[in-house]
């Protein structure tokens, strides 16, 4: 069977929340079967600009 998780936002929680522990992980996707992960990321309102690094790195 192939499970995908098409929404996630890990990537805003290790982002703006630097001391969450996201749930998501390779250990917890491996645990549930899950195949493919879609991980969203929010640029604000007015996109990234161009800075895609420095929204990824922040």
């Amino acid at each position: 069977m192939f499970i995908a998780d098409t929404h996630a936002d890990t990537l805003y929680e290790m982002g703006w929340c630097k001391n969450a522990s996201p749930c998501i992980t390779p250990k917890t996707l491996s645990q549930g079967n899950v195949s493919l992960q879609v991980l969203a990321l929010w640029t604000g309102r007015d996109g990234n600009k161009g800075d895609v690094e420095g929204i990824v790195s922040a």
